[in-house]
């Protein structure tokens, strides 16, 4: 579907989540549908603000079958600290909403209000599980990169997210056989399961979006970190890339036998040389 244009980014909708939204209606449960979508309109505002707060912008809002998922410029690329708060704005806001909506007189908390708070702690559990690409993995993802390689962590939350995908699809079936008419559970395993999945084979296509994002930070700002790696002509790309690091502007040097330099190459060649020809090409054969 076209983007909309909306405060200077724009909105993205998936074509099944149209399709759940209509399903959900027409079984009756437009309530339910209402009550998730303002949810999901607190949490994605909250990460909004906060990565405005903290120095990031929100690039485009995509609305997803199960909820929605911002694309924050500078995400991934930015101080762990900053990714952290910016991840886990979203779930806060629905836990203190709903927090301060139980403390509301008994005579406002109808059956709506409860769907609603009900909808926020959902929204709130959902988002924190510990897999990519919900707020949870992103909050791990920040704070692993501290201790294990960035391509470790992503193989790691990935894999956890195939496998918690996987559970929830068989579960979400096995509901369905047992007479329970909501696939959301199912849709979700589905969604993870497939995300993970593809993040697992595209790897490098990752890495390339890296780079054009630190290019364009570096137009902007017109400086950069910078981190010098040297290897051999006869390495690989990937162990190139196991050596980049996301938070700066990667320069690596190929060596001769001999320890001469033979060519210098950027970040950007590096990784588009990846997804072109696999990771297991040699450094050598790109000069």
């Amino acid at each position: 579907m076209k983007p909309i244009s909306l405060f200077g980014g724009s909105l993205k909708i998936h074509p099944i989540f149209l399709a759940v939204a209509a399903i959900a209606v027409f079984l009756g449960y437009a309530g339910v549908v209402m009550a998730f979508m303002l949810a999901v309109a607190v949490h994605e505002f909250a990460h909004m603000l906060t990565a405005r707060a903290v120095g990031l912008s929100v690039e485009c809002l995509y609305v997803l079958p199960f909820g929605c998922a911002a694309e924050i410029s500078g995400y991934g690329n930015a101080e762990n600290s900053k990714e952290i708060i910016t991840a886990a704005a979203g779930p806060a806001a629905n836990i203190f909403l709903a927090s301060v909506l139980t403390l509301l007189p008994q005579a406002f908390l109808d059956d709506m209000m409860m769907l609603f708070i009900w909808a926020n702690v959902t929204i709130a559990a959902v988002n924190l599980l510990p897999v990519l690409p919900l707020d949870g993995g992103r909050i791990l993802m920040a704070a692993m990169k501290n201790l294990v390689r960035e391509k470790t962590a992503w193989r790691v939350l990935n894999g956890a997210g195939a496998a918690v995908g996987l559970a929830m699809s068989v579960w979400g079936i096995y509901m369905i056989f047992d007479g329970n008419t909501n696939a959301t559970l199912l849709i979700m395993g589905v969604f993870l399961f497939g995300y993970a999945a593809l993040s697992l084979k595209n790897i490098p296509y990752a890495g390339y979006r890296n780079a054009e994002e630190k290019r364009r930070r570096l137009m902007k700002k017109g400086s950069a970190n910078v981190k010098h790696i040297a290897v051999m002509r006869t390495a690989t790309l990937r162990d190139v890339l196991r050596e980049m690091e996301s938070s700066k502007m990667n320069i690596i040097t190929v060596l001769n036998d001999d320890f001469s330099i033979r060519t210098t190459l950027s970040e950007m060649k590096v990784t588009v040389a990846a997804a072109k020809y696999g990771i297991e090409k040699k450094v050598g054969e790109l000069t």
